[in-house]
């Protein structure tokens, strides 16, 4: 039974999470404006950094590695887009200043939210209108923990996890042959979102470089290119809609932008609850854990070697062909990943999170799926599912 004195904390404490009408309906009118600049920003943010000779450079570092050629250096040349206009980004910038200071002049329990996200967008912004305006590339040196890259090395070297070639098991498992055409998965994917009333629309588009992409603004990207199999459609349900697309949804129940554009650290459990759910199928995707290692091997060692030993170093841990080490080299070499939207380590996010969904009880993994929290608000969790209760938002 609770006692009195517990009663009176936890209605003054209530009380303090509750808005005022004024405040309200004060946050309600910020918050759309937080979303329409988002919208605009990761519309254009997904052409922030278009690298335009990615191919050639992965074959230039094999070629280089072959040659033992030591003193070869990546140059990566980025395509110009709206974040090298400065009238353009002066417009953008000016509008989210005013949008900041007037989240810090709302006292409310998740100005806080706003107010980081914010910061983070207009110092990206900043930094590539530098980037792409003076070719000025002051490299974020995001080095993962050694805990984190002593598991990785662990799971990369560990026979059950070594590189297996699709190609090679399809010519004995059918589900692995790419049978499906892109409209072929737009058509089974919907269905399975229209079936859990995600409200979600898949997309077949022509303007991607990845296969897929899951979008905030309720909207599931396929490349017209893509090929998929069984096996691949399966993987995509378990992580693209059993984890990506739901919990976005989820983010638009809470009633605020800010859940669905995403809390600091959020992507760190979204790709690792996405990776966890992957893994619990009857007959799970390859090479899953030997991606998500060799992503923080490559982070680890990016700006300790040089790209040719990088490159060497990986081959003497795997049997991974030379293309996949060196796509993963130049991926994490690209400028976009050290300046996601979601978080400055995205690469890192993926093992990094696995291993914290992979230690929590089926609770705390269902509570991070209808919430779209971080590893930095999982002790402000009751406080944010008492915040949305009380004041109660309509969902978006």
């Amino acid at each position: 039974m609770i006692s009195l004195k517990e009663y009176i904390i936890n209605e003054a404490f209530d009380d303090n999470l509750k808005l005022s009408i004024k405040d309200k309906s004060k946050l309600i009118e910020l918050d759309k404006k937080f979303l329409n600049i988002m919208k605009e920003y990761e519309q254009e943010h997904i052409h922030m950094a278009s690298v335009v000779n990615f191919k050639e450079q992965i074959n230039e570092l094999i070629t280089a590695s072959k040659e033992n050629n030591y003193d070869f250096k990546i140059n990566l040349k980025y395509e110009k887009n709206k974040f090298s206009d400065k009238n353009y980004v002066n417009s953008l910038l000016e509008k989210l200043n005013i949008l900041n200071e007037e989240f810090r002049t709302l006292d409310c329990f998740v100005s806080k939210y706003y107010i980081y996200r914010i910061g983070k967008v207009i110092n990206q912004i900043i930094f590539f209108n530098e980037f792409l305006t003076n070719n000025n590339f002051p490299k974020l040196k995001f080095i993962p923990s050694k805990e984190l890259y002593d598991k990785a090395i662990e799971f990369i070297i560990d026979k059950k996890n070594k590189f297996v070639d699709k190609k090679e098991l399809a010519k004995t498992d059918a589900d692995f042959v790419e049978k499906y055409n892109a409209y072929d998965a737009q058509k089974r994917l919907q269905k399975i979102i229209d079936d859990n009333k995600l409200e979600w629309n898949i997309n077949v588009v022509d303007n991607m470089i990845p296969r897929m992409a899951v979008r905030p603004y309720k909207e599931f990207r396929i490349n017209k290119k893509s090929k998929f199999s069984e096996i691949d459609l399966k993987s995509l349900e378990a992580h693209e809609i059993g984890v990506h697309v739901t919990r976005l949804h989820n983010a638009l129940q809470c009633g605020l932008s800010i859940f669905c554009y995403g809390l600091k650290g959020s992507n760190i459990f979204d790709e690792g609850l996405a990776v966890y759910n992957s893994l619990q199928l009857s007959k799970p995707k390859p090479n899953i854990i030997f991606y998500i290692s060799l992503k923080i091997i490559i982070l680890y060692n990016l700006y300790k070697m040089s790209p040719v030993e990088l490159f060497n170093f990986i081959k003497s841990l795997t049997n991974a062909p030379d293309f996949v080490i060196s796509s993963g080299i130049l991926r994490a070499s690209r400028v976009y990943l050290y300046s996601s939207v979601n978080s400055l380590s995205t690469d890192a996010d993926y093992l990094n999170g696995y291993l914290k969904v992979l230690n929590m009880t089926q609770k705390e993994r269902d509570d991070i799926l209808k919430y779209p929290i971080g590893p930095e608000q999982i002790y402000e969790l009751e406080t944010i599912k008492k915040f949305l209760k009380i004041n109660n938002f309509e969902p978006i």
